[in-house]
């Protein structure tokens, strides 16, 4: 590769580079942000949004905080009306009951009925989804995970703390309307609350490259188009330094 080739060229058509450059600058930001006029005010936004995340963590259990005891086999007693003797029940539900129904509650947060709730006070900033806490959303813990997904940290915030009110509320108004006693119900409580959002995808500049990439490579194109349709002429000393080389193999051979 006759790198000298290639300076000459570009820099006969410096003109077209310089433009080229500027062209293919000018492009590549239009392609990473967006330029707004109003009136006198010039502002600039990016075409791409940050997406910012946050989770909060549910616990899923019943009154009395069973998972606070070292044994759960506790009973009442009361007497049954129809027979007049004394019944014993259960105090704690079976432990594995609960990590039942926070499956079901992960699939209950998402529902449409608790997006209607959040939409009661505007648009939702955001996205968010629900699964259970473990790997491959497996496992025996009774804890929810609501993450919440959004353009800046505050909307993501914003939106984890809406569905888990809204989701709290529609759990407490099912449970009054089908008249659950309260030391029947299940309770729900916040053990991680989604207080700060971090970056998960950075703005990409992938496509800025590629385009400043590609004009700039049409560019130097179109210069070698126009050096082979309009070839610089030589000078006195390119036209001297090719008859050396065509001479001096002839005088080699004649003298050998």
């Amino acid at each position: 590769m006759d790198l000298g080739l290639y300076v000459r060229v570009l820099w006969r058509f410096r003109l077209l580079v310089v433009a080229g450059l500027v062209a293919a600058t000018a492009l590549a930001i239009l392609s990473f942000a967006r330029v707004s006029v109003d009136g006198t005010d010039v502002s600039i936004t990016h075409r791409e949004p940050q997406l910012f995340g946050t989770e909060a963590i549910l616990l899923v259990s019943q009154p009395g905080f069973p998972w606070g005891r070292s044994i759960t086999e506790r009973y009442e007693y009361r007497v049954d009306d129809a027979t007049g003797q004394r019944v014993a029940e259960p105090l704690f539900a079976n432990p594995n009951r609960f990590s039942d129904l926070a499956e079901l509650y992960s699939h209950l947060v998402v529902s449409d009925e608790v997006r209607r709730l959040m939409e009661r006070d505007g648009p939702v900033p955001g996205q968010f989804t629900s699964d259970i806490v473990g790997p491959d959303g497996q496992s025996d813990l009774p804890l929810v995970r609501v993450t919440a997904i959004a353009a800046t940290p505050a909307a993501a915030v914003s939106t984890a703390q809406r569905a888990v009110a809204a989701f709290l509320e529609f759990l407490e108004r099912e449970q009054q309307r089908n008249k659950i006693a309260a030391r029947d119900r299940v309770t729900v409580e916040l053990v991680q609350r989604p207080v700060q959002a971090g970056l998960i995808e950075p703005r990409k500049i992938t496509r800025a490259v590629m385009v400043f990439l590609a004009v700039m490579i049409a560019v130097m194109g179109l210069a070698f188009v126009l050096e082979n349709l309009r070839p610089r002429p030589r000078t006195e000393e390119e036209q001297d330094a090719e008859v050396d080389l065509v001479i001096t193999p002839v005088r080699r051979t004649s003298s050998g």
